[in-house]
């Protein structure tokens, strides 16, 4: 009973009429209804994709490089190629530590 229900929640055997453990390809959708609907977050080829977010994390890059040198990156600055951030204070107030030892 056990590898049977280990083979069902692996999706190894289905049931037909079965909405938990039916056969995995009926949740796929078509290509070519994916290319009918709405338009997707993600593309569909990779090239494009790939593409885009390198042309992204370029801009990002040197939008950090130009507030570097132009003074104005706050909270760090860029030494030997590195970004290094500044260490944040604390947002608690001292009390804090009290009230944690009292509750």
């Amino acid at each position: 009973m056990f590898e049977l229900r280990n083979a069902l929640r692996a999706g190894d055997i289905w049931l037909a009429d079965s909405r938990r453990y039916r056969e995995i390809s009926t949740a796929l959708v078509p290509i070519e209804t994916v290319f009918e609907t709405a338009r997707l977050a993600v593309p569909l080829e990779a090239e494009d994709w790939l593409r885009h977010r390198t042309h992204t994390l370029k801009r990002n890059m040197a939008q950090i490089s130009g507030a570097d040198q132009a003074g104005t990156l706050a909270g760090g600055a860029i030494v030997d190629g590195k970004l290094q951030i500044d260490r944040r204070e604390r947002a608690a107030p001292e009390e804090a530590a009290a009230l944690v030892l009292k509750l």
